[in-house]
């Protein structure tokens, strides 16, 4: 149905014209180009009418007529009622493979727990590919392995290990129907090597990765994407702190469109003068970034397709910190007054008050830590609960194991085979008490016999805290359980404020900002 989000179209301008239009002068074809979304063909239409031939205007038309007709399309596929014959998939999942399937590259914005990658796995079989990439987080490998295996025909390939074993499975991947499904680290180490085969696709999942599209692994990922001539994104998330995050997404589906990050950025965004330079600043052309991202994705909420949900309740346990504690805290935050703090120490100035009012020992203070002994007197009262238990600092997680009988960690420096232990026994009740960093437990994990989740402290990425606070979401309907969210803090600290902060989601610069005023007294 569609091979572009959209079509350029080239035609002269006069400067105020082009400015008007944010049209970008092209040297090769000595014109202007501006893109052929239905928002920019009305507003080219209006102002070339008296300048430009009819000849002109009536293409114009019925480009624009074209535009409008294809949307509509699309729009009536994604909402209409269908029902999958055998059975297999929920109704919106047989939908959204049927849409999908006949897009020749797009992205899947789904809330977590919509299963992307039981649609992503659908769509493979539907448009009968027989080899691909399938490039997922280290905890989500062998998760796609047993999706491709109840989904597909094809052979799913773990592309992981030394180079020796990594070299063994290429060769079956050339000899198969396959697909290779392999990380963000191995795909950057393998870029060069992996470019010289041949496959019928290359699929993202948890895409917000390549918003930074500067690192090693965004660069691999858009190199690998552009020898496929079928592209998809799959992410929760598609906008962590602003929408240039979808620059990203949207040059790794569409590399001949959105080849330039600060163009992207100067059509859709404002700019501003930065901390360390020019920064991005509010959206603009809001309707018109959006008729490109509903072009070439389909999204859906968790509420608006799983009415079974519960909802989420959440509560906040206060503690109060013993006095040698609070004299850590109120000393350290003393001797800030006599450091420069300005944008790119605040978020390390927070950090260091926080572990003080949350994991004092791994500072080597030997103080009370007040949180500790409240979580401590939960677990206690609550023996039976299936619960997770939430921080930023790996450190400290190791050292509440040795206190809680039985539990496991879910962190950066478990092995992946035993990440994957720990997952399935939690998930079978092997255990009710699991540890987990932040970072390494928000994308991708099933842990939904989780009932509780408790947060010792938060990630300054809102978003990083809302995925984390899915994985105890329910999947399937017959597992329905409460959903308690619990912020443990510390009176008298940063800690109530700093989750009033993160609770408005914010973008990264106006967090900071916000985080500046609160350690400056503002």
């Amino acid at each position: 149905m569609n091979e572009q989000p959209f079509e350029f179209i080239y035609t002269n301008l006069t400067d105020a014209q082009a400015l008007k239009l944010n049209a970008k002068y092209i040297p090769s074809k000595k014109q202007y180009r501006i893109p052929g979304t239905l928002h920019r063909l009305r507003e080219l239409y209006r102002l070339t009418r008296e300048t430009h031939s009819k000849e002109f205007l009536d293409h114009i038309r019925d480009v624009g007529i074209k535009r409008k007709q294809l949307l509509e399309y699309q729009k009536s596929l994604k909402t209409r009622t269908l029902e999958d014959p055998e059975g297999k998939l929920r109704p919106y999942q047989y939908q959204d493979v049927e849409y999908l399937s006949k897009l020749h590259n797009a992205a899947l914005f789904h809330d977590m727990r919509l299963g992307k990658s039981v649609i992503m796995s659908s769509i493979l079989k539907r448009k009968g590919f027989k080899k691909g990439i399938i490039i997922a987080p280290v905890s989500t490998l062998f998760q796609w392995e047993d999706e491709i295996r109840n989904w597909t025909e094809l052979k799913p390939l773990v592309y992981a290990g030394t180079k020796n074993k990594r070299e063994k499975i290429r060769l079956v991947f050339g000899q198969t129907d396959s697909v290779l499904i392999t990380s963000y680290g191995t795909i950057r180490e393998d870029v060069d090597i992996l470019i010289k085969l041949k496959f019928d696709f290359v699929a993202c999942d948890e895409a917000h990765r390549l918003r930074n599209y500067k690192t090693g692994q965004s660069k691999a990922c858009y190199k690998v994407g552009k020898r496929s001539e079928h592209r998809y994104a799959l992410t929760g998330t598609p906008v962590c702190g602003s929408e240039i995050d979808l620059y990203g997404i949207l040059a790794f589906l569409f590399p001949n469109h959105f080849t330039s990050y600060w163009q992207f950025a100067d059509e859709y965004m404002t700019i501003v003068e930065g901390y360390f330079g020019k920064d991005i600043g509010k959206l603009r052309r809001k309707e018109e970034l959006e008729e490109v991202i509903n072009s070439v994705s389909i999204m859906r909420k968790k509420k608006n397709v799983l009415e079974w949900l519960p909802e989420k309740t959440f509560e906040k346990m206060k503690v109060e910190l013993d006095s040698k504690q609070r004299k850590a805290y109120k000393s350290m935050l003393e001797s800030f007054e006599y450091e420069d703090i300005d944008a790119s120490t605040v978020l390390a100035q927070m950090t260091r008050l926080r572990q003080i009012s949350t994991c004092p020992s791994v500072l080597g203070l030997d103080i009370p830590n007040a949180k500790e002994k409240v979580l401590l007197e939960w677990l206690s009262d609550h023996p039976n609960e299936p619960v997770i238990v939430f921080s930023m600092f790996s450190s400290y997680l190791k050292e509440l194991q040795g206190q809680i009988k039985g539990s496991r960690l879910l962190i950066g420096e478990v092995t992946r085979e035993e990440r994957n232990k720990n997952v399935r026994d939690f998930q079978s009740g092997e255990y009710n008490v699991l540890l987990a960093n932040i970072i390494v437990a928000k994308e991708g994990l099933t842990l939904d016999r989780g009932e509780v989740s408790i947060f010792l402290d938060k990630s300054f990425n809102p978003t990083d805290n809302e995925q984390a606070m899915e994985r105890i979401t329910p999947t399937t309907e017959d597992n329905i359980h409460k959903t308690l969210i619990i912020d443990i803090e510390a009176i008298g600290t940063y800690d109530d404020k700093i989750n009033k902060i993160l609770d408005r989601k914010l973008g990264a610069k106006e967090i900071v900002d916000e985080m500046l005023k609160l350690i400056k007294g503002g």
